[in-house]
């Protein structure tokens, strides 16, 4: 199942949420604190505190991060 990091609200994380209900897949979303100071978890993930970020184990993907990268991941990798 992938992991989906998320800031309620933020533009970014609503992109991939879209595409990840357009292409039906199970996730799991992990909302952060919204201080980027206070996302620890993030950053040992991603190497970085922003959002989002998701890690997809299946397909050995740890800590993808930027919404258009993530976006063209899963597209590639679960689209038709």
């Amino acid at each position: 199942m992938i992991e989906f990091y998320r800031l309620p609200g933020c533009p970014y994380c609503q992109r991939v949420e879209r595409v990840l209900d357009e292409l039906e897949l199970e996730y799991d979303p992990i909302d952060v604190p919204g201080p980027r100071t206070a996302r620890d978890e993030v950053e040992r993930i991603s190497g970085q505190r922003g959002v989002p970020v998701i890690n997809d184990p299946d397909n050995d993907v740890h800590g993808m991060p930027e919404s258009a990268d993530i976006v063209e991941y899963l597209r590639a990798t679960y689209g038709e």
